[in-house]
């Protein structure tokens, strides 16, 4: 009877030890499945160009340049279905600021005019000197404007003299919702087949993953099916009248069709390389701290062509402020006003 209990009491030990244990690649997972569960969350995103070489055909990387980065905290509230975003950008060495609140509910997007008041010297460099002139005499003469909103899309409506059907832009809204949480799941699933070689723990509480060519051509070929189901991509693009049925199923086609091809490419070209090098990092609690993204392109004569460093760090919640009211916001009268100042100056500056 001793006997049976020692060797109850050793396996209830032995038991409690294993579950006690997990592996760097339960660890991985789980981390991010439990961070992505969390329905208030700040995120400060930093992502910065190393290296960027033969891209001129690339219509991502076209307009980018080596030295380029992008900074960004990011307050997400899924209870109240609201995002703000405090953004920074350095392009061609110049800087720009702006900031940017969603509802999420209805996709609008509120952009305070206080922004355009704040760009420093260097930021309105971007305009040119013409551009910058005009800026500030649109600002100048404007300046009940200060503590308002501006809506994105009734600005884009003005300016660019298209419509946004408000019922379309909803639509809009919820499928990009549900397409992020569906192309989440494929990652998570992805990671989740992966075997449990692949995760290597590093020194202090970081865990790391690498992704080789075949990895991210198959797990791109699941997302394409995300996006291709039920025609979901076709349906985002063509949601409003800017773009129809049949242009959207065009440009879906193409898409599919080059990023299938690109992919088959890189596979089949030896000595060519792309790989994405994820590095976790645990809090003390074991929760998610931050996550480091290194996309890396080695051509065949072993040169970098393509050198992307994101980091996604965790910060304590920073409450989103309430949407701006009705009369926080520039109304039709007021963008008339001053894009009719705005181009007023333009015809004084090109006689």
């Amino acid at each position: 009877m001793k006997k049976a209990i020692s060797l109850g009491l050793a396996l209830l030990l032995l038991f409690t030890t294993l579950s006690g244990c997990s592996s760097p690649k339960s660890n991985f997972t789980s981390t991010l499945r439990q961070f992505s569960l969390n329905e208030q969350y700040t995120l400060n995103i930093q992502t910065e160009i190393n290296e960027l070489a033969n891209f001129e055909q690339n219509a991502l990387f076209k307009n980018l340049e080596k030295g380029d980065s992008l900074s960004a905290k990011v307050s997400m509230d899924e209870k109240q279905k609201t995002t703000f975003a405090d953004v920074n950008i350095r392009k061609n060495e110049i800087p720009l600021h702006f900031e940017a609140l969603q509802n999420n509910k209805t996709g609008r997007v509120y952009v305070p005019v206080n922004t355009l008041y704040q760009l420093s010297d260097e930021s309105k460099q971007a305009f040119g000197k013409n551009g910058q002139e005009i800026l500030d005499f649109v600002l100048e003469n404007n300046k009940a404007l200060k503590a308002k909103y501006l809506d994105f899309y009734d600005t884009a409506q003005n300016l660019l003299g298209f419509t946004i059907n408000q019922v379309a832009a909803e639509k809009q809204a919820n499928e990009i919702r549900r397409l992020e949480k569906e192309t989440l799941q494929v990652l998570y699933d992805f990671l989740n087949q992966m075997d449990e070689d692949d995760f290597k723990q590093e020194k202090g509480r970081k865990i790391s993953l690498q992704l080789d060519k075949r990895d991210l051509s198959e797990l791109m070929s699941e997302v394409l099916q995300v996006w291709n189901k039920d025609d979901a991509a076709i349906r985002l693009l063509s949601t409003g009248k800017e773009i129809s049925k049949t242009e959207a199923k065009r440009i879906w086609s193409d898409l599919k069709k080059n990023t299938k091809a690109e992919m088959k490419k890189l596979i089949e070209t030896k000595g060519e390389n792309l790989s994405v090098q994820l590095t976790l990092e645990q809090d003390s609690e074991s929760k998610f701290k931050n996550l480091k993204i290194r996309v890396l392109h080695t051509s065949a004569e072993k040169a970098t062509q393509l050198d992307l460093l994101t980091s996604i760090e965790a910060l304590p919640f920073e409450e989103v402020q309430a949407m701006p009211e009705k009369n926080k916001i520039v109304n039709k009268k007021e963008l008339d006003k001053a894009i009719s100042d705005g181009l007023k100056k333009y015809l004084e500056k090109t006689r």
